[in-house]
């Protein structure tokens, strides 16, 4: 719970700041990097529908933000370059995405066990 309230301390110490886009998108990036590390930090504690969900979740909103942060550091955007770096990008992430979770959700099942989490 406390790193939930240093969010919320963080976010109400900045409301009254106007950010423009890059702005929202750093302190945007920092908060989710913050809760990731968290999250993964203490997943092993959570079901395994409560992981589906936050796990689920996370990728439908990382996606976009990623995106959006390689476009905008890439000066060339509109090159034909620009667009094959993307692509690559997007085909090595869409294959992490796909085939890391697998065998992390198999050993934290096998931890969750031991845990007491989970019974076997």
């Amino acid at each position: 719970m406390a790193f939930f309230k240093s969010i919320a301390v963080r976010l109400s110490t900045n409301k009254s700041l106007v950010f423009n886009k890059d702005e929202k998108a750093k302190v945007l990036g920092e908060i989710a990097t913050e809760f990731r590390k968290y999250y993964l930090t203490n997943k092993i504690y959570f079901s395994k529908e409560v992981c589906a969900a936050v796990d689920e979740l996370w990728t439908e909103a990382i996606k976009p933000i990623q995106k959006y942060g390689f476009w905008r550091v890439r000066e060339d955007r509109n090159s034909e370059d620009a667009r094959k770096a993307m692509d690559t990008w997007e085909n090595a992430t869409n294959t992490m995405i796909e085939k890391i979770p697998r065998l992390l959700h198999k050993i934290e099942d096998e931890f969750r066990i031991l845990l007491g989490v989970e019974s076997a």
